[in-house]
Formats: C-alpha cells, structure tokens, sequence
C-alpha cells in the first residue's frame, strides 16, 4: 500500500485492480461472505469474472444481508447496442442480468477507486476489518516485501 500512498499524496487518483482465485472447480463456500463484502465498500466499482468462457462485469449485489447466496447484477461487455446522445434510454439496460454469487469462475478481479487521501484512508481501515474477519479475501501486510530471485 505504500505505492498507493505515495501517488495519492502527490495529487494523483489511484485504480487497484485485485485479481484472484477462490478455488478450483467453483468458489469455495466459505468465501462467499467475504465476497459479498467487496459490494459494501464505497470505493468498489465492482468485479471483473465470468462463468464458463463467458467474460462478465459484476455491478451490484441483490440482498446480500438476507441471502447466504444472493444474486449478483452483472454487464455483458459482449452484448452490443447502439449509442445516442439524445437519448439517455439507450444507456441503460432493458432488463437486469443476475447470476448467484457461487455460479460465477473462480477466478476474478476487484476494482477500486481512490480519488484522494480522505478515501484512501476509509479504504484502508475498510480493508484492515474486513481482513479481521473469518475466511477472508483479504490480508494486509503493512512492510513492503522483499523478495529475492536468482537467475539460472
């Protein structure tokens, strides 16, 4: 975090773009909760996935305090429409594309958005809990890493 840091002190806005894998065949249960989570956070724009050679945009989340395995909103960025400055209507979606939270790829990407060093502060202490939390996506290191390779 402290690459963030640095570019948001010197005025810039910061896209993190987290990719992983939360299990092999299908999304292992136990990080639904967790996930669920990533659309409470302010800063989300939301998950990068898919289901079964299918690339989808996950928006939104429907009931996620009432359902264990609620349904997410999603964007086909496959789905093609014609664009018009006058009408705001052809912007928007005719109908709501859903899928269960457990039915999308295992492997996915979160995105963030942190406009200035007020939010990347919420941010953080956001991420810090929810790392806390049993059976988290998330952990936090606050040292930079130093890792070590040899050519061969």
């Amino acid at each position: 975090m402290d690459k963030i840091e640095k570019q948001i002190k010197l005025g810039y806005s910061v896209f993190l773009g987290l990719p992983l894998r939360l299990g092999i065949s299908k999304i292992t249960n136990e990080y639904l909760p967790s996930l669920k989570s990533v659309f409470q956070i302010s800063h989300s724009v939301g998950i990068a996935g898919g289901q079964d050679n299918k690339s989808l945009f996950f928006t939104g989340i429907i009931n996620p305090q009432i359902q264990i395995d609620p349904y997410l909103i999603y964007l086909d960025p496959h789905y093609v429409q014609e664009a018009s400055p006058v009408n705001q209507a052809t912007f928007s979606c005719k109908e709501v594309r859903t899928l269960r939270l457990s039915k999308i790829a295992t492997s996915v990407a979160m995105g963030f958005y942190i406009k200035d060093g007020s939010e990347f502060a919420i941010f953080r202490n956001k991420i810090n809990i929810l790392a806390k939390s049993e059976n988290s996506i998330f952990s936090v290191i606050d040292k930079q890493l130093k890792f070590e390779y040899e050519a061969r």
